[in-house]
């Protein structure tokens, strides 16, 4: 838990002086007995070492250090609470004057190169204050003191919360959120970057939504039923530069398209666009929906997903969990890396429940596991584009485009993969528990090889994925 209040640096009492008798120089002594002498060093010392401020912030290192907070930059710390903070009253320069609504601290004068942060205190923080917020350039850190089970942005359905379009680095953050019932048309129901980074950390994304159902009535009997305001959209909508996601969970975020389309789809969860070098670590998609891919959809974008989870994600086209694809318009392609993930239960209602690499894409997959997965046409892989697989259980129909390049080793299959690579594993009946672990008497144990091996599985366990404990 983080304390509200930072420690203040220590300043040392000089010890009470009294005239001595002028010598050569003249001047003052100080009369103070030996014992005490050795007491002073001794508090001096201690004070040194609690009072330790490089950055000169007056924030005391070791607190800076206990918190997160670098002891190298001057940190500033704007605070808001939502129960006791005052908008009107307040300056945000405690908890015991913070401010109402982050849209008021976001709102005070930052300085670039600083650690700028505002701490918001548990509580629910909804209006228009605390939505269509902008770091206005500025590389801000905004935080929650409690984590996201205590600290909830609704949005009422009256816009997205975050937009940065200042060219924000991955220094920007947003830490520790729940954030719900966002609504936007198009580029983000919660949260939109163009040209911008930003570092997203254990926040939970959850009921944002784009897409209402219009009925058109002509007149005669002659009526059409579209979906609007639901173009190129997700939770997070990414363009143009790369973001850091980690430890944050996706639940039932919902985006649908319009009649008219847009220059991508929409994914219900995560929407990267020219945004090479994107990370996601140790993330959830449970139960999204879009119209392009469920969860998340890549265009020219080379992304990492590691240790990541994919479940009951729904496409209302292709791609439950995943698409990959170019960018219209563009030659830029996608690759996507997923390593320690778990593709379970994702839907199509058109094809491929799980994966879909598009024509000119490419796919890696080390220690993947894709199970459960359900599409009208019976595909869970469908790789237009190249694909690699190792260590892997790929419990579904895998289908190569023409041209693409498919490549697996030590796979387990219910599919003949032995044309594809070396140490391939058929069998009709993998041995899965319901969350997808391997059963105890699992086929696939110690079908594993060298290449792609990771050292760590999903749950951070040591040992390679024949030992049953990882998803794969």
């Amino acid at each position: 838990m983080l304390s509200l209040v930072p420690t203040p640096v220590a300043r040392p009492i000089s010890p009470a002086c009294r005239p001595a008798r002028k010598g050569i120089h003249g001047g003052m002594a100080c009369a103070v007995p030996v014992h005490a002498v050795a007491v002073l060093l001794a508090v001096l010392g201690m004070v040194l070492l609690r009072a330790a401020d490089l950055d000169n912030d007056s924030l005391d290192d070791a607190w800076e250090t206990s918190h997160g907070y670098s002891t190298l930059l001057y940190t500033r710390i704007v605070y808001v609470d939502a129960a006791d903070g005052s908008d009107s009253t307040g300056d945000g320069l405690a908890a015991s004057t913070a401010f109402q609504t982050i849209g008021k601290a976001l709102s005070q004068s930052f300085t670039a190169g600083d650690e700028n942060v505002v701490l918001v205190a548990p509580g629910t923080y909804s209006g228009s204050l605390n939505r269509s917020l902008d770091f206005n350039g500025t590389d801000i850190w905004l935080r929650s003191s409690e984590g996201a089970a205590s600290t909830v942005i609704d949005l009422e359905g009256a816009g997205r919360l975050l937009s940065l379009t200042h060219g924000e680095t991955l220094s920007s953050r947003l830490e520790g959120f729940t954030v719900r019932n966002g609504y936007m048309a198009s580029y983000g129901t919660a949260v939109h970057l163009s040209n911008a980074s930003l570092t997203v950390r254990g926040c939970v994304f959850e009921g944002n939504r784009s897409g209402r159902k219009v009925v058109y009535d002509y007149g005669y009997g002659w009526t059409e039923t579209w979906w609007q305001d639901a173009d190129s959209t997700a939770a997070i909508y990414a363009s143009g530069a790369p973001v850091a996601i980690e430890g944050c969970v996706f639940r039932d975020n919902t985006s649908s398209q319009t009649m008219y389309g847009g220059m991508t789809d929409n994914a219900g969860a995560l929407l990267l666009v020219d945004a090479d070098g994107s990370e996601i670590t140790r993330c959830a998609f449970l139960g999204n929906s879009g119209q392009g891919a469920g969860a998340v959809a890549l265009y020219g974008t080379e992304a990492l997903f590691r240790d990541c989870r994919f479940e009951r994600n729904l496409s209302l086209t292709t791609g439950g969990a995943l698409k990959a694809s170019q960018y219209w318009g563009s030659s830029s392609d996608s690759e996507a890396t997923l390593e320690n993930c778990l593709l379970l239960g994702n839907k199509a209602l058109s094809n491929h429940s799980d994966l879909h690499v598009g024509s000119g894409c490419s796919a890696t997959l080390k220690h993947v596991t894709a199970t459960g997965g359900r599409a009208r046409n019976g595909n869970g892989i469908q790789a237009d584009g190249d694909l690699d697989a190792y260590n892997s259980v790929l419990d579904c129909v895998l289908t190569a485009g023409y041209g693409a390049v498919l490549q697996a080793d030590h796979c387990c299959s219910p599919q003949d993969l032995s044309p594809y690579g070396s140490g391939n594993l058929r069998s009709e009946a993998p041995g899965l528990t319901a969350a997808g672990f391997l059963t105890a008497a699992s086929v696939c144990r110690g079908a594993g090889g060298t290449a792609g091996f990771l050292a760590l599985d999903i749950a951070g366990n040591a040992g390679r994925w024949r030992d049953g404990r990882a998803f794969l």
